[in-house]
């Protein structure tokens, strides 16, 4: 066995003897290894690793596959987690104020205050926004209604409120505290008219 199936093999070996250093025989069990190959292996000198990698090429005894099941769940949580993140930044970008991502996200008061620095928005004092004129207000239920909001069971989700942002051009900083009161209330048909 040469080259690159060599150096995985070897790389296999190192695995096995970092384990077995550390005592973690679970690991070692969980590979297939049992009671009498982890002493052989306790036995074996640098000699013996590299005279057993070159007879693997004849009779191989190390299978490493690819699960592409678990990797592609593995692919659509990352994903997942990309789109969250994306949307995260978005709504702060619409100035979201840290209520609603904490509410959407979890974003404790720090992270909220660090996304903001790093995105360049500055310092934000967390206040109450003033009340919505009555233009402002039927603006936000117009849109609400325009993209069926007042219809969604589970309530709004984070792309919806940049929806409102994006068709209202108003700031997530006037639009959260809109919405959460009609979610809040259950209104569904009207408001605001």
């Amino acid at each position: 066995m040469h080259g690159k199936e060599a150096e995985l093999l070897m790389a296999g070996f190192v695995y096995v003897a970092r384990c077995l250093a550390e005592g973690d025989t679970a690991t070692l069990r969980r590979m297939g290894l049992g009671w009498p190959d982890l002493r052989a292996l306790n036995r074996l000198g640098l000699g013996d690793v590299l005279h057993l990698v070159r007879q693997a090429a004849t009779a191989p005894f190390l299978e490493i596959r690819f699960d592409r099941a678990t990797f592609q769940r593995q692919l659509e949580r990352l994903e997942a987690q990309r789109q969250a993140e994306d949307q995260r930044l978005a709504l702060l970008q619409g100035d979201a104020p840290q209520a609603m991502l904490h509410d959407l996200f979890g974003t404790t008061l720090k992270e909220y205050y660090t996304y903001r620095r790093l995105l360049g928005l500055g310092p934000c004092a967390e206040r109450r926004p003033r009340a919505p004129d009555d233009a402002t207000l039927r603006a936000v239920w117009r849109a609400w209604q325009a993209h069926g909001l007042d219809r969604l069971p589970e309530g709004p989700q984070p792309e919806h409120y940049l929806v409102l942002h994006q068709a209202t051009g108003l700031s997530l900083r006037t639009i959260w505290p809109l919405a959460r009161e009609w979610v809040n209330a259950g209104l569904r048909t009207r408001a605001g008219n």
